[in-house]
């Protein structure tokens, strides 16, 4: 495994995080202006790629068939914290963010 991580995103995950940083609730853990410049960084250093279509299996969520969409399309691991996405047998899977972490340290 490369020890390296690339950020796969879409104009609408952009758009969805930036929505969601930008709500008050998250005030006490980051700025606005530092959410906002997450996302242009982000936006800036990420593979950007185009908005995937329907994926070949859906989400119980369909706000998160767009991710699936964009994992089947280009491979990537799917890491996140939802249930509804880490209960899914994709290939490749979804994992939190600390099982990335874990593998990330294991390649060390």
């Amino acid at each position: 495994m490369s020890d390296e991580v690339t950020a796969i995103v879409t104009p609408h995950l952009l758009q969805e995080l930036s929505g969601v940083l930008e709500k008050d609730k998250f005030r006490r853990w980051v700025s606005l202006a530092d959410a906002r410049a997450f996302v242009a960084a982000l936006t800036d250093k990420a593979d950007l790629r185009a908005d995937a279509g329907k994926p070949r299996r859906s989400a119980r969520d369909p706000d998160d068939d767009s991710l699936v969409a964009l994992a089947e399309e280009t491979g990537a691991v799917i890491v996140t914290g939802d249930d509804d996405l880490l209960s899914l047998n994709l290939a490749p899977p979804a994992i939190t963010p600390r099982a990335l972490l874990d593998l990330l340290e294991s390649s060390c």
